[in-house]
């Protein structure tokens, strides 16, 4: 063992072991002895462990790994070499030796050594001094013992009704994962976990707590706590909110909870409990820079909030890209800044948590956003979890309607992100009108983004086209496209400060609005006509959707021919742009849906996550099928789910965590997603692949339904597809006019009219195919390229 490896473990590991017992007898581990030998392991020593081999156990060797120069990849593996591997862990059990015997270690001896192993990964990265040495305490491991019986059984419900499937509990049959992290029985119900003198667990001071059932029941006792570290930190990096409290927090409690002992291979489920005081970051995370837009106005400023929820949680608050300082003290639930409209300085911060405490921090959210001063800007960003489980209680929502909020405030929920940037209401009541910026999402971060002018207190309004305060609705041939309005460039009207849609009559030369008028009540492009036909065939292309090919704005078939040629056509209604976002375990662990940029909202889990959207584009179900845990149950609901679908609306499907227990999709399965345009990738999809598709319902396999399919072994996965009404246009286009002017260029050194003499004798027949199949009656277009130049 090197020097500074030895002197590294004295000064944070001590001489002397402490095997006094914290885990208090409740806590049945007799599955926990019993499992590991049952699969194959020969005892709960590292050299005990059958699956690792020698080259596994990564060794140590003195060297500080500093996250903060290292990529969130290379930091994992440096630290945890594997899952279930912590750098340096067997040399540090063999120098301690914990277990007196190693088949049968006692509660005392386990707990010890989780103390050691903590703080053996404390000295990964420098943290060696007395204020980062973690403690055991007898209150945070009878704690996690409390929430896990809580969580899992009903032994407390009777006497402790509490509110079902909330911190408090009680659990049973709900999904909280952190259900039962704040229940504390009382004094009498204490005292047989308690060892002999100790005073009671009060019900504050429990800091924080993690959950993960990565620590499978059969691994042995010598790295079972390893595999719920490591998953921590390859999920979240050094700055995770998971991961934060295993290098900083100074007390700590573990316990360990097997949900199935009839089953070797289940997965067990740690609860881990941290308090005390919080050493130190010796290596804070550096805000990334907030990009601030080429086109502020002069005089106006551009006002910024992120909030990054769950799992790797942080906030972010800025003015023209400098950050708050703030936000350095933001903490768990609600964070607020009330910022001078004049100077966009903050005067007054506060954060509560209203995870922990719903009603007392949600009170004193209230009382705090009561006190900003009428028409104070407000920027608000949740951090970590804003609830637990629950929606957010009436005095919240009420409360933040009065800085600008929504109603959207009625949907977020536990690890939502949200981030607000509103003004504070004039009368001290609910102000829709005070809202500059609102986001939410469930399962990824938002951002929040605003213009802001202090001299106009808003953004610049577009400039009316006359004296006439009401205009008149126009035809959407005196609209003009694309224009510039703010920051944001528009293809069709928008309500974009607004109560009615209007669109740009003229522009400046930059392209933004210098004329407005308001548009028909109805899309940009005129409806009511016929269904598009789906799908048609233009080109050699066939299409599910309206497309853009060859124009400007989409359009789609509305009447085929006999042939299945095209007869008739007109522009699309309606048209969006959909998202997904796919990524298994290691690859992110996420799954998102988007709308035009908008998060698709939905209780989306580990498994196959569906979205269906109906002819208007709105939102029908949304939906997760947990096929990792359950494959035949949740496939079969799947597959309903799809066969469920009327023909012709949109289907997303995107994969998170894992969509199979290592085995292909089930036939079923596949069959049912090639009926919304799955390919014959679906047969290779399994485990934890990222997989992401957007498709069109049919009755039948579909190639021709698929609008967008990715899909990876290896990494995260994104596509995207225009989605449309499906509605034409109120009159049938027979092609004239159809694509843009050719304007014929001609800038080559090479003879021009031979070459395309020739062109036009190769492709005559072509073209008049193409006639055919594209419009009834035509004016014949030909694009040729010469030498990359258009002709």
């Amino acid at each position: 063992m090197r020097l500074t490896h030895l002197v590294v473990t004295l000064l944070i590991l001590g001489i002397q072991a402490d095997t006094t017992q914290f885990t208090p007898d409740q806590a049945d581990w007799s599955t926990f002895y019993s499992k590991p030998i049952a699969v194959g392991n020969t005892d709960h020593s590292p050299n005990g462990v059958f699956w690792l081999k020698d080259s596994d156990w990564a060794t140590w060797d003195g060297t500080i790994y500093r996250p903060n120069e290292m990529d969130h990849d290379s930091f994992k593996r440096a630290v945890c070499p594997r899952t279930d591997v912590i750098r340096g862990i067997r040399e540090v059990f063999y120098e301690h030796n914990p277990f007196a015997d190693v088949h049968n270690p006692t509660k005392g001896e386990v707990d010890e050594w989780h103390r050691i192993a903590l703080n053996h990964l404390r000295a990964l990265v420098g943290y060696t001094g007395p204020e980062h040495e973690a403690k055991k305490d007898h209150c945070m491991f009878i704690r996690a013992l409390w929430g896990q019986e809580r969580r899992f059984t009903t032994k407390w419900d009777d006497k402790y009704p509490g509110t079902f499937d909330s911190a408090y509990g009680p659990c049973v049959g709900g999904s909280n994962a952190h259900c039962g992290a704040t229940f504390v029985p009382d004094e009498a119900d204490q005292a047989p976990y308690l060892p002999p003198g100790h005073a009671p667990c009060g019900t504050t001071g429990g800091g924080s707590e993690g959950c993960t059932a990565a620590p499978k029941s059969d691994i042995p006792w010598s790295i079972k706590w390893s595999r719920a570290a490591c998953t921590f930190i390859w999920s979240e990096g050094f700055w995770g909110g998971h991961v934060g409290p295993f290098f900083h927090r100074e007390k700590f409690g573990f316990s360990f909870w097997d949900t199935d002992p009839s089953n070797n291979g289940n997965n067990a489920h740690f609860r881990g409990k941290w308090t005390g005081s919080l050493a130190p970051n010796l290596y804070p995370k550096e805000d990334a820079p907030v990009p601030v837009p080429s086109d502020v106005p002069a005089g106006c400023h551009h006002l910024f909030v992120k909030s990054v929820a769950g799992h790797g949680s942080f906030i972010q608050v800025a003015v023209d890209g400098i950050t708050f300082t703030q936000q350095s003290d933001a903490g768990r639930g609600i964070n607020v800044f009330d910022v001078d409209p004049g100077t966009l300085s903050v005067l007054n911060f506060g954060t509560f948590d209203t995870y922990g405490e719903m009603d007392s921090a949600g009170a004193a959210l209230a009382s705090f956003i009561d006190n900003i001063p009428a028409g104070h800007i407000v920027m608000l960003a949740v951090k970590d979890a804003s609830s637990p489980q629950t929606a957010w209680s009436t005095t919240m929502q009420d409360a933040v309607s009065k800085v600008g909020g929504s109603s959207v405030t009625a949907s977020v929920t536990f690890r939502d992100s949200y981030a607000l940037i509103g003004k504070k209401s004039p009368d001290g009541s609910a102000c829709p009108t005070c809202q500059l910026a609102e986001q939410h999402a469930s399962g990824h971060g938002v951002d929040a983004e605003n213009i802001f002018c202090p001299d106009a207190s808003s953004a610049p309004e577009p400039a009316a086209a006359s004296a006439d305060p009401a205009p008149q609705p126009v035809a959407d041939a005196d609209c003009v496209f694309p224009f510039t309005y703010g920051s944001v460039t528009y293809d069709t009207c928008t309500d974009a400060d607004d109560d009615s849609l209007w669109c740009a009559t003229a522009v400046d030369a930059d392209g933004a609005v210098s004329d407005w008028k308001y548009c028909p009540d109805t899309d940009s492009v005129s409806t009511g006509g016929s269904a598009c036909v789906f799908p048609f065939t233009y080109g050699s292309t066939t299409y599910a959707s309206c497309t853009n090919v060859d124009d400007d704005n989409f359009w789609c078939a509305t009447g085929l021919d006999a042939d299945g040629a095209i007869s008739t056509w007109d522009y699309c209604t309606g048209c969006a742009t959909v998202y997904v976002e796919s990524a298994g375990k290691y690859k992110g662990n996420t799954v998102q849906f988007q709308i035009d940029g908008t998060a698709v909202s939905g209780s989306f889990g580990r498994g196959i996550n569906l979205v269906e959207l109906d002819a208007a584009g709105s939102k029908v179900q949304a939906r997760a099928f947990d096929t990792w845990g359950n494959m035949d149950g949740a496939s079969a609901d799947l597959v309903a789910a799809i066969d469920g679908v009327p023909a012709g609306n949109i289907v997303m499907l995107g994969v998170k965590d894992a969509s199979s227990p290592n085995t292909l999709w089930p036939t079923h399965l596949q069959d049912a997603v090639r009926k919304i345009g799955g390919s014959d990738v679906v047969g290779s999809v399994k485990f934890r692949d990222s997989y992401a598709l957007i498709g069109r319902k049919s009755d039948s396999a579909c190639a021709a339904c698929r609008l967008a399919e990715v899909h990876s072994t290896s990494s995260r996965v994104t596509t995207d597809a225009p989605v449309c009404q499906g509605i034409a246009g109120s009159s049938m286009r027979n092609g004239k006019g159809r694509r843009r002017s050719v304007v014929h260029h001609f800038k080559s050194s090479v003879p021009v009219l031979p070459v395309v003499l020739m062109v036009v004798a190769v492709v005559g027949l072509a073209v008049a195919a193409a006639v055919r199949r594209r419009r009834a009656t035509v004016t014949t277009e030909l694009t040729v390229e010469l030498n990359g130049e258009l002709l």
